[in-house]
């Protein structure tokens, strides 16, 4: 294989190979009012380097789990101040609302501050990343909203179903004088039924 330039020629003959993008990919994160760059120039620091260079064997098992303790025992105190998407959760860190929550934002100096930031929120909610904020879940009230309209059905079919039950019976055997007036509370759960459609239907 032979590159279109010298340096090409020089990477393949000392066994390395290279590849090229042919289309940019951003940050999903990004906006129409933000400058956009490319993921393959965004600059994403690791928090730790261990240096664990051999070949993995299960002999050398307890280096990592040594090395791992360490690190968490290192970030009760410590962290690492380029990366202020590292947090320290924490229950004492309160919002302006109860279902957003996060932890202490890490200093300059690489402590942690008493600065709380929220990230990430309760059941029924998403975080929003840029707005630091947590948003309703739409997903979620759908599906939430689809399981009360499948009670309210299931309990207007059965009641219906009861009733007209009754009034076939009646009519069947001659049970009541004034069988007809069953009639009503079948027309009242139909009507209803088909209220309770509509609104789904809508909705959706």
């Amino acid at each position: 294989m032979k590159g279109k330039d010298t340096l090409s020629d020089e990477i393949i003959r000392l066994g390395f190979s290279l590849n090229y993008p042919f289309m940019e990919i951003f940050n999903k994160l990004d906006n129409e009012n933000e400058k956009k760059i490319p993921l393959e120039y965004q600059i994403n620091e690791i928090d730790e380097r261990v240096y664990l260079l051999n070949e993995y064997d299960d002999s050398v098992y307890q280096d990592f789990i040594d090395n791992a303790l360490l690190i968490i025992e290192k970030y009760k105190t410590k962290c690492n101040p380029k990366n202020k998407n590292l947090l320290l959760l924490s229950d004492e860190c309160t919002f302006s609302e109860s279902y957003i929550h996060g932890g202490y934002e890490c200093n300059d100096d690489g402590t942690w501050s008493k600065k709380c930031v929220p990230s990430y929120c309760d059941i029924g909610y998403t975080f929003d990343y840029k707005k630091k904020d947590c948003v309703k879940d739409v997903c979620l009230a759908r599906i939430k909203a689809l399981k009360i309209y499948l009670i309210l059905i299931l309990v207007f079919s059965i009641s219906f179903g009861l009733i007209f039950i009754v009034y076939i019976i009646c009519a069947i055997i001659g049970g009541f004088d004034r069988k007809n007036y069953l009639l009503l509370p079948i027309f009242i759960l139909l009507i209803l039924f088909i209220v309770f459609l509509v609104l789904y239907l809508v909705k959706k």
